[in-house]
């Protein structure tokens, strides 16, 4: 009785179902108990309805979680003439506060690994850390990866920035058309790296270089696309865009290319894998996840 008291109006919607269940019951050759009654039969059908319910909203909620889990690492790749941005040094520092003694070198395979970055108490959440590698021929793969980003590190070299400029943005430019990242406005850092040296690359040069670049390279899109080993001739490559129609628009029309016309907030920041100065990549990872 206490609980037809509670059922409400949806009280002939649990007896109709409760019903059902009898003749499902009988149907199969199962008897219910004599002391069988009608509150038990609605007691039956009510926690039936409510394990169905709660595992469909469960289902829902899980196929709608954010597929973003991971902090992606990315810049260029060294080579014969200049060496590596760092992006590999910077994973070895965030992970273990140190880098090997043979220190790292340019390489073709990514880096996955859930960890609480060094430093940080133990009881921290762990964040999951990717190492994209910057060699242009693995560029097409770069988009399956974006789509698993909570924020991206783009990786600059502080000390020979002037001259890496172009393909610095080259590769930029990339990210910020992707039409993943323009939808979600994935949060964007640009790390300076290797503030140990002398006279290292300021943030602020950094910035106004790139916005200089960037405005460029939307006047020439194709060509630049191309450049970067990104595949506009729809060639099937596995997480590529197939042509330059599906890539975003960047900025503004009739306007001059600025990071606030980014698709997602754009922060600049330096410091150094050698010192372990990545203070800053840490309090943004931290701070996009909350």
């Amino acid at each position: 009785m206490v609980l037809e008291q509670y059922l409400g109006p949806i009280r002939p919607h649990v007896i109709h179902a409760a019903v059902a269940l009898g003749n499902k019951m009988q149907a199969y050759g199962i008897e219910p108990p004599a002391h069988a009654n009608l509150t038990d039969a609605l007691v039956i059908t009510v926690l039936v309805l409510t394990i169905t319910v709660l595992g469909i909203a469960l289902s829902t909620l899980l196929s709608r979680r954010d597929p973003r889990n991971a902090v992606l690492i990315v810049g260029i790749s060294g080579d014969s003439d200049a060496p590596a941005v760092g992006k590999t040094a910077l994973f070895k520092s965030l992970r273990y506060g140190t880098l090997p003694k043979h220190g790292t070198v340019p390489s073709m395979t990514v880096n996955d690994a859930t960890f609480v970055p060094h430093g940080l108490s133990i009881s921290a959440p762990p964040m999951r850390w990717i190492d994209f590698p910057g060699h242009p021929r693995l560029r097409h793969k770069m988009h399956a990866y974006l789509q698993m980003a909570k924020c991206i590190v783009f990786v600059v070299d502080g000390q020979r920035f002037t001259a890496q400029a172009r393909k610095d943005t080259e590769l930029l430019f990339t990210i910020l058309t992707d039409p993943f990242i323009a939808e979600k406005g994935t949060p964007l850092l640009i790390f300076c790296n290797k503030s140990d040296v002398a006279n290292p690359t300021k943030t602020v040069t950094v910035q106004t270089r790139l916005e200089a670049e960037l405005e460029r390279a939307r006047a020439s899109s194709v060509t630049t696309l191309r450049s970067a080993g990104v595949a506009v001739d729809g060639s099937g490559n596995q997480g590529a865009l197939a042509d330059e129609e599906e890539r975003a628009q960047l900025g503004y029309e009739n306007e001059p290319f600025s990071f606030d016309h980014a698709p997602g907030p754009v922060t600049f920041a330096s410091g150094s894998a050698v010192n372990n100065d990545v203070e800053a990549i840490i309090n943004f990872a931290r701070s996009s996840f909350l």
